[in-house]
């Protein structure tokens, strides 16, 4: 009984860590466009452009979701075994840190795709937004945090 429950303890606590730090969960929601971009008056050529942007995103961000979940239950699976191979477990998590490096990277090649389809202006505009949403949004705090 008590090693089912540490082990079940270990495999919720890597499994929550492992997934990332709460602000990776989600990055995308943060860097969403769509009230960022009110305000902003774009051209049907420029909407266009914006819809495809976001169903390409919406794709991306769904078989992101599939890669981490395939990981967090690669995890979990040798976390249940009676003798988990450390090697493996590490591999895991670097291939996780890898994958997430990637989305990142991709997060940001697609914001930049979104920046080259509008004017020096709707830029101007876009930066003024994401200021007045920084301000507006509460900063989190870590335990530990000064």
């Amino acid at each position: 009984m008590k090693r089912s429950m540490a082990l079940t303890g270990l495999i919720l606590a890597v499994g929550l860590n492992v997934g990332g730090a709460a602000p990776a969960q989600r990055p995308e929601a943060e860097l969403h466009p769509g009230r960022l971009l009110e305000g902003i008056e774009l051209t049907e050529a420029q909407l266009d452009g914006v819809r495809a942007w976001h169903q390409a995103r919406r794709a991306a961000r769904q078989e992101q979701r599939e890669q981490r979940r395939a990981e967090r239950e690669a995890i979990r699976a040798e976390l249940a075994k009676d003798r988990p191979d450390a090697a493996k477990l590490h591999a895991l998590v670097d291939a996780q840190q890898d994958r997430a490096r990637a989305a990142a990277h991709d997060r940001i090649d697609a914001w930049l795709e979104l920046h080259g389809m509008l004017t020096p202006e709707q830029r101007a505009q876009l930066a003024e937004n994401l200021a007045e949403r920084e301000k507006a949004r509460p900063r989190r705090r870590w335990r530990g945090a000064p």
